[in-house]
């Protein structure tokens, strides 16, 4: 992320908490509290001391991002992108009621799109894997004869989010982020890490409240990977 970029996340924290922002498909949106400005700016990671080498040597960290396969975005990066969409609302927000905007908050809004652009497959390939941590959590029924102890319909629905937690990750292998995305609704224009994850548990947590609806009984495992899903961007 650009260093300018990194000075106005830094001038946005002084703003006014955020209000949580609203899904206009009325689709369920899971509690993203992690983008509260609130909270403290994440700390700085440490970085090693590198050899003086000439400018023209230098590789933008986006470049960086963009050649190296095995770059991950980690949760601090993770966050710390949730929390520059939170900012990039607020001060969009506040411009189209007719508010004058510092240079460095108009600064944010014209370099955070390309910052996203950028980390798009990153934040993709992150939010799959922590869908897949969900669904197969060690303390879900994994075995066949576990969940045969289960409500059929609740085992049915268990297997379904796998097979689409499994799906999506082959199809980001396979076909690349776009495709993966794509599993999960309409995702053309989603660039937003927070949208990205958002369409994707919302999408989750649709699928388990539709089963939920088809079971006489109370769905004691449905509602508690319910919760797990709703609450998983605390973890980030």
């Amino acid at each position: 992320m650009d260093n300018g970029l990194q000075e106005v996340i830094s001038a946005a924290l002084n703003r006014p908490e955020l209000q949580t922002a609203k899904d206009g498909t009325g689709r369920r949106v899971p509690q993203l509290t992690v983008v509260g400005t609130e909270r403290p700016m994440a700390q700085k990671a440490h970085v090693e001391p590198v050899d003086t080498v000439a400018p023209e040597t230098v590789v933008h960290p986006v470049t960086q991002a963009n050649s190296s396969s095995s770059l991950q975005l980690g949760h601090s990066g993770l966050r710390l992108a949730f929390w520059v969409c939170g900012f990039r609302d607020a001060l969009l927000e506040r411009r189209d009621q007719g508010e004058q905007l510092t240079k460095k908050e108009e600064l944010l809004l014209t370099l955070s799109p390309r910052d996203f652009a950028s980390v798009r497959p990153l934040v993709i390939d992150m939010t799959l894997s922590r869908l897949d941590a969900v669904v197969n959590a060690s303390d879900l029924p994994i075995k066949p004869k576990d969940l045969s102890a289960v409500h059929p319909m609740e085992a049915f629905a268990l297997t379904t989010l796998r097979n689409l937690s499994r799906r999506a990750r082959r199809a980001l292998e396979e076909d690349g982020a776009d495709a993966a995305l794509s599993l999960f609704g309409d995702s053309e224009g989603v660039m937003e890490p927070l949208a990205i994850f958002r369409l994707v548990f919302s999408t989750a947590l649709d699928l388990l409240e539709s089963f939920e609806r088809l079971i006489p009984a109370e769905a004691g495992l449905l509602v508690r990977l319910a919760e797990a899903l709703d609450s998983e961007v605390d973890r980030i």
